[in-house]
C-alpha cells in the first residue's frame, strides 16, 4: 500500500480528530487538555514523550541505526475570538476558536505520525505539539526554559506548515528566505490628569495625546524608512474613559510592528519610543511602554531545495518565494536548527466562510489536512525510507 492509500485509509479518523480539537479550543499556554491528548496518543503509538514548559509535548521514534533525524513541529492554541461560522463542529468554549488552522496543523501532524509509527524507516522522527503561538512566546518558553533540544536528539532538519487562505488546496508556498515579518508587540499606557468634560483646561488630556501618538507615528513608515523596505505599524487597541462628560486619567494602548528585517523592526520602535515621549513631555503626561519582539522566520536554503521533490510529488500548484507579514514564533527554532515553514493552501470556496486568518468566520478547507499530512509523509520518505546509512 502506498502512501496516498495509507493517508486515505486514516483520512476520517483525523478529521474526526480535527473536529474534536475545533470544539474545545483552548488559549495560550494552557492547552491542558489537548497536551495530554496528544501525548496519550504518542505513547501508544510507541514514542518517546516528554511534556515541555508551558504545556507543550514531544514526541521521538527510532527505527534502525542510521542517527539521521527530522522533525515537524505543529501548534496547538487557539485565539480569543468569538466564532461564527456557523458549521457543525463550532467552538463549544464561547469566546475562543481556532481561527488560524492550528487545529488543522496538530491533526495533520498526529495523523502523520500516527501513519509512519506502522512503517519501516532508519533514523529518528521528533514531532513537536508547541503551545502559546500566538503571542504568548510558546517557541521560546520551549526551548529555552523548557531546555527542549537538550532533551532529544539532535535534529538535522526541522518542517513546520501553516495553512494559508488566500491559495486553493494542493498549492504549497515555497520561500527561501524570509518568509513571515520580524514582529514586536507593544502596549502602551498615557497618564494624564482626568478631569470632568465640561473643564478640560483643568485635565491633561490622555485622549488626545494619545491621538497625537497615533497620528504622528504614521510617519515612521510614510517618511522615515524606505519604501523598497516593507514596514507595518499598526495601533490594533486604544481603551480609555466610560462615561460621555469625564475625561479619564489615562488610556491604553496595543498594536504591532512588523517588517522582515529586524534591524529595520527596531529602528521603527525606537522612533515610536521618541514620538511617545516627546508628546508626553509636552502635555505633561506620563507613560509607560513595554515591547515583546520576534524575529524573522527565516528559512533556509537547504531545506526548501531538499523539499522541492517531495512537495512536486503532491502538489497541484506551487507558488514560489510569497512574503507575508504575518508573524510566527517557528523563527525561534529556525535560529537553531536547518528548516523552514511551509504555507499550504486551504481557501474555502463556500460564500459563507471568509477567506483571512483570525476572522470569525474562517474555516479551512478540509483538503488541507490530506496535503498537509502527505507533505510530512513524503519528506519522511526522502529522509528516513529512501537513503543509505
Amino acid at each position: 500500500m502506498n502512501l496516498e492509500e495509507l493517508v486515505e485509509q486514516n483520512l476520517e479518523d483525523i478529521h474526526n480528530f480535527r473536529e474534536n480539537m475545533h470544539k474545545r479550543p483552548e488559549i495560550g499556554l494552557e492547552t491542558v487538555k489537548i497536551c495530554r491528548t496528544v501525548e496519550e496518543k504518542l505513547k501508544q503509538l510507541g514514542f518517546a514523550t516528554q511534556v515541555i514548559p508551558q504545556n507543550s509535548v514531544v514526541g521521538v521514534l527510532k527505527k534502525g541505526t542510521s542517527k539521521r533525524c527530522i522533525a515537524f513541529r505543529a501548534d496547538m492554541d487557539a485565539l480569543l475570538i468569538t466564532e461564527e461560522t456557523g458549521c457543525d463542529f463550532r467552538s463549544e468554549n464561547e469566546g475562543c476558536m481556532h481561527a488560524c488552522g492550528h487545529d488543522c496543523h496538530t491533526s495533520s501532524l498526529l495523523g502523520a505520525a500516527t501513519i509512519i509509527a506502522n512503517l519501516e524507516f532508519d533514523g529518528t522522527l521528533v514531532v513537536i505539539f508547541q503551545s502559546g503561538e500566538e503571542g504568548w512566546g510558546g517557541a521560546k518558553i520551549m526551548l529555552e526554559e523548557g531546555k527542549l533540544l537538550s532533551k532529544i536528539p539532535k535534529i538535522d532538519y526541522i518542517f513546520a506548515l501553516h495553512v494559508y487562505p488566500e491559495y486553493a488546496p494542493g498549492t504549497f508556498l515555497l520561500t527561501k528566505g524570509p518568509i513571515f515579518a520580524s514582529s514586536s508587540f507593544f502596549k502602551c499606557q498615557i497618564n494624564g490628569k482626568g478631569a470632568h468634560g465640561s473643564t478640560p483646561q483643568k485635565s491633561i488630556d490622555p485622549i488626545v495625546i494619545g491621538s497625537q501618538v497615533i497620528v504622528n507615528s504614521q510617519s515612521i513608515v510614510s517618511r522615515m524608512s524606505s519604501p523598497f523596505d516593507p514596514l507595518v505599524l499598526s495601533v490594533c487597541s486604544i481603551q480609555g474613559g466610560s462615561s460621555t462628560n469625564v475625561i479619564p486619567q489615562s488610556v491604553k494602548m496595543m498594536g504591532t510592528f512588523r517588517s522582515f528585517n529586524d534591524k529595520l523592526r527596531e529602528k521603527a520602535e525606537r522612533q515610536f519610543m521618541q514620538i511617545l515621549n516627546l508628546t508626553c513631555e509636552m502635555y505633561g503626561a506620563t507613560h509607560s511602554l513595554e515591547i515583546d519582539a520576534h524575529r524573522a522566520v527565516v528559512n533556509h536554503e537547504e531545506a526548501i531545495d531538499f523539499i522541492k521533490e517531495p512537495v512536486k510529488e503532491i502538489a497541484k500548484e506551487i507558488v514560489l518565494d510569497k512574503r507575508i507579514m504575518a508573524g510566527e514564533d517557528f523563527s525561534y527554532f529556525l535560529q537553531k536548527i536547518k528548516g523552514a515553514l511551509v504555507l499550504v493552501g486551504c481557501k474555502n470556496e463556500n460564500s459563507k466562510f471568509i477567506n483571512q486568518l483570525h476572522s470569525p468566520k474562517f474555516l479551512p478547507d478540509p483538503r488541507v489536512i490530506k496535503f498537509s499530512v502527505l507533505f510530512i509523509l513524503k519528506t519522511c520518505e526522502k529522509y528516513l525510507m529512501k537513503q543509505n546509512n
